[in-house]
């Protein structure tokens, strides 16, 4: 299980539409991984479809929150 930042996705590809979530979940293997969105404001205006086993985790000024917390969180 790896872990994929989609800041580094984002900036690869400024005009992503998911911040860079979805080319993280892209880049990973079948088996899954972690995907950490980074801090800051992104304009996220596309649709993220996770397929894999996926955590997702979310960095903030009182550190980090994983999908357990994420009240709209959904994933397969």
């Amino acid at each position: 299980m790896g872990i994929y930042y989609a800041q580094a996705f984002n900036i690869q590809n400024p005009a992503s539409t998911t911040c860079g979530v979805q080319e993280a979940e892209t880049a990973m293997p079948s088996t899954g991984g972690i995907i950490i969105a980074q801090p800051g404001q992104c304009n996220m205006v596309g649709t993220i479809t996770i397929t894999k086993p996926t955590v997702l985790m979310g960095m903030g000024p009182g550190g980090y929150a994983d999908s357990s917390t994420f009240t709209t969180f959904l994933a397969p």
